[in-house]
This record gives structure tokens, C-alpha cells and sequence, in this order.
């Protein structure tokens, strides 16, 4: 990775075009190179993340020098690429949390939404129907049809809740019917301990951990949900989510996958 310290260190120095020569090197020595570059090979010196800090790297010095704009978008699509064979790594390995973050990672770099940091419901109206079902399907059979975007669609369908629906255009049902979507795939639990805030909304860890002693439950993906809409997250656990992102994500996400399917 000496191209890539190199190129760092002369973008600290503000020389901007020496650094996108020396980032451009790195880039083609990893596309020139893959076998000897592979992060999912064992005693591998390199990484899945010193290879994604070289490709955004790039891109940035790219954009704000507003040069070479074939490049960056070869730079682009090698990512989005390189973000796939991440979490498709980590689905092989059945690392459900670090592929639930990948998932997201991933969502954000195909709509383009990465310095907002959440997906809107915009995002989500106009987001890759190749892209959505690739993810999907990645997810579907890895887990043996346990996970994926589309099992819980089918729940949410099932539990009544509408679709492309606001959280700021809920009716009462709409709440009683989240509620019953959340139940149905392990997002809350009646028969867990009240939270401070008495209900019964799982944090992130304990999500994951009930993957394990709860084979029915179709937690995952989860966290395109929870930083959907208005960014609610982890800190607070799924609870956090409930009245923001998390339900309006889901209703539009229900609604991208049924159009998607047609």
C-alpha cells in the first residue's frame, strides 16, 4: 500500500495532482493484481477496508479537482463492486451483523446518498430494482431463505401495513400494524424485559444474539431500516427507530420491491 501513504500523504500537502497520481497507481494495482490483492484470502496483507479507503480517496481528490471524470467513474463502479464482494463475504461467513452494516454501506453507494448518511424515502422510490433484488436474492440464499428484503415484505403485507405510506400519514392501525411487523420478525419481544422507556423494543446486540436461540425470526437486513427517514439508530436500540426512519423506510421499501417485481 505504499502508492496509497504515498498519495495520503501529498493530499495533506495540498498536491492535489501528485496525489491523484499516486491513488490512480494503487487503483491499478489492485485491478491489475486481484489474485495478490484479495482481501478474503487468509494472511492477506491488505484489506476490504485499505482497498475501499483507496477507491474513496480517489474519488474525492477526483471530484474536488474536477478532473478526469472517466476515471472516477471507473474509480465508482470498482467500488460498488468491491462493496459487494464485501458483503457477500460476510453472508458466506453467516457475520450477520457485519453483513447488515455492509448492506447498508452498499445501499447508500448505489443511491448515491453516502455524505447525507440515511436513505429518504426518495432514495428508496428511486433506488436500482437490479441492484434491490441482487441484495435481496444475496441475502434470501445465503441464509436458506431465512433473510432478506423480500421475506419481510411479505410479512409486512401480511400484518396489514400499507404501503408507501408516511409515518407523518399514519392512522391508529397503522401503529397497531407496525407493531404486529415488528413482533412477526423479531424487532420486539413482549417476553423480554421492559427498557427503560417500558416496552419491549430490542437493542442491536440483542437482536443479533436472538438470531440464534430464535429460528423463526426474519430479523435481518436491519439496518437500511433503522437509518432510514431521520437517522435513528443503534444507540437507543430498534425503540429509537419505531415513530422516525424505520417505519417509513419499511413502507416504501415494501412498495420499491413489489414495483421492482412486476
Amino acid at each position: 500500500m505504499f502508492y496509497k501513504i504515498k498519495g495520503s500523504f501529498l493530499a495533506q500537502q495540498k498536491k492535489n495532482y501528485q496525489a491523484i497520481e499516486a491513488y490512480s497507481t494503487a487503483f491499478n494495482i489492485l485491478k491489475k493484481h486481484p489474485n495478490e490483492t484479495d482481501f478474503t484470502k487468509d494472511n492477506q496483507f491488505i484489506t476490504g477496508g485499505n482497498i475501499t479507503s483507496v477507491h474513496r480517496d480517489l474519488i474525492k481528490l477526483l471530484s474536488e479537482n474536477n478532473t478526469e471524470s472517466n476515471l472516477r467513474k471507473q474509480v465508482e463502479q470498482s467500488l460498488t463492486e468491491h462493496l459487494y464482494a464485501q458483503l457477500i463475504y460476510f453472508l458466506n461467513a453467516k457475520n450477520w451483523a457485519d453483513a447488515d452494516r455492509q448492506t447498508f454501506r452498499l445501499m447508500l453507494n448505489i443511491s448515491k446518498a453516502e455524505k447525507q448518511g440515511y436513505l429518504y424515502e426518495e432514495n428508496i422510490n428511486r433506488f436500482s430494482c437490479p441492484d434491490l433484488q441482487k441484495i435481496d436474492k444475496l441475502w434470501i440464499s445465503n441464509s436458506d431463505k431465512r433473510f432478506g428484503f423480500s421475506v419481510q415484505k411479505e410479512i409486512w403485507i401480511k400484518t396489514h401495513n400499507r404501503l408507501g405510506i408516511k409515518v407523518t400519514q399514519w392512522n391508529d392501525n397503522d401503529g397497531k400494524n407496525y407493531l404486529q411487523f415488528a413482533r412477526a420478525v423479531g424487532w420486539y419481544d413482549d417476553k423480554v424485559r421492559e427498557n427503560e422507556t417500558g416496552d419491549h423494543w430490542l437493542t442491536y446486540n440483542e437482536l443479533i444474539e436472538s438470531i440464534k436461540v430464535n429460528p423463526s425470526w426474519v430479523t435481518l437486513p436491519l439496518y437500511p431500516y433503522a437509518w432510514g427517514g431521520y437517522g435513528y439508530g443503534y444507540g437507543y436500540g430498534v425503540r429509537a427507530a419505531f415513530r422516525g426512519g424505520m417505519a417509513g423506510v419499511g413502507s416504501f421499501l415494501a412498495l420499491r420491491l413489489v414495483n421492482c417485481n412486476r
